[in-house]
């Protein structure tokens, strides 16, 4: 083996090593890692939410995922995070959809974005969900847009 392939070699034999005893250790403060799970824990008094997308269209409620308005779980989530401008970007998320939607009887009416508290076990908790209606954005001057 030529002088190249053994630094390579040793390179990467010591830096598996090195993940290996981060991760059999549990380290949470381990410099070399960037890894989200090690992060410290969440105080016991906070209640983690989830937010999900209820939308209609005649008389039938359902669910809108982010795989509907082509976005990532993560970037759906991202847009649904519960604070004062939850309303607008929730009615821009349907409106992004009605655009998308060639067939008129596709379109949605309205949304509703739920943001409900995800119970920790063995923990008592008097947290209550709650919703917020989209904010649809207004038409334009030539009548375009949604419903």
């Amino acid at each position: 083996m030529s002088p190249r392939e053994w630094s390579l070699s040793v390179f990467f034999a010591a830096f598996i090593a090195l993940k290996i005893a981060e991760a059999g250790l549990g380290l949470e403060s381990w410099p070399v890692s960037n890894v989200s799970m090690f992060s410290g824990l969440h105080p016991v008094e906070l209640v983690p939410l989830r937010s999900r997308l209820v939308v209609t269209r005649g008389s039938g409620w359902f669910d809108l995922g982010g795989a509907d308005l082509r976005l990532s779980e993560d970037e759906f989530v991202g847009r649904l995070r519960p604070d004062d401008g939850l309303g607008d970007r929730c009615g821009r998320l349907v409106d992004s959809y009605n655009r998308a939607v060639a067939e008129p009887w596709k379109r949605l009416a309205a949304g509703t974005a739920v943001i409900e508290p995800i119970p920790r076990p063995g923990i008592a908790s008097d947290a209550v969900g709650w919703t917020v209606p989209c904010v649809m954005p207004r038409a334009g001057p030539a009548g375009g847009g949604g419903p």
